[in-house]
């Protein structure tokens, strides 16, 4: 299949990822468009998510990655005794579900705090494109290097 139409089959919604006015905030800005749309189907359609509605939850398996294309969310974990703790707030262009990527299963829950949009990629996506793009492996290695940074200072006082 050419770049051509599987551009056109990598729609999201009524456009493609690549036309997308938030790619310079997704993950999608490391990479061409041959490796980008190089697998048709693992990219998911933008979802809307409503005030209190859940991405994800503390346990679960991992079957995508998620970037926020629009809204705020609030991941938290649930400690033994039932317990809520904060662990972050993810804005537009962040990235959700990182937690789960080593061992299949997300250590944390994550929820709109408000009328949110959501795109997905797949796991199996994310992990293709860190073998063959060297580009897109390092954007990886920051995001997480982000996210770790965000949570140290969210526990200093």
């Amino acid at each position: 299949m050419d770049l051509k139409t599987r551009l056109s089959h990598a729609s999201v919604g009524s456009y493609t990822c690549f036309d997308c006015y938030k790619k310079t905030q997704c993950l999608a800005k490391q990479l061409t468009a041959e490796n980008f749309f190089s697998l048709d189907g693992f990219v998911s359609n933008d979802r809307q998510y409503q005030d209190g509605q859940y991405i994800f939850r503390q346990g679960e398996s991992c079957e995508k990655v998620f970037i926020v294309k629009s809204g705020s969310i609030k991941s938290f974990i649930i400690s033994a005794d039932g317990n809520e703790q904060v662990i972050g707030f993810r804005f537009a262009g962040e990235v959700l579900g990182l937690d789960a990527l080593d061992k299949n299963k997300h250590v944390s829950s994550v929820v709109a705090l408000e009328n949110s949009i959501i795109c997905g990629f797949s796991r199996k996506y994310i992990e293709f494109l860190c073998q063959t793009s060297p580009s897109f492996q390092k954007e990886i290695i920051a995001r997480f290097s982000r996210e770790i940074v965000q949570d140290y200072q969210l526990l200093m006082p």
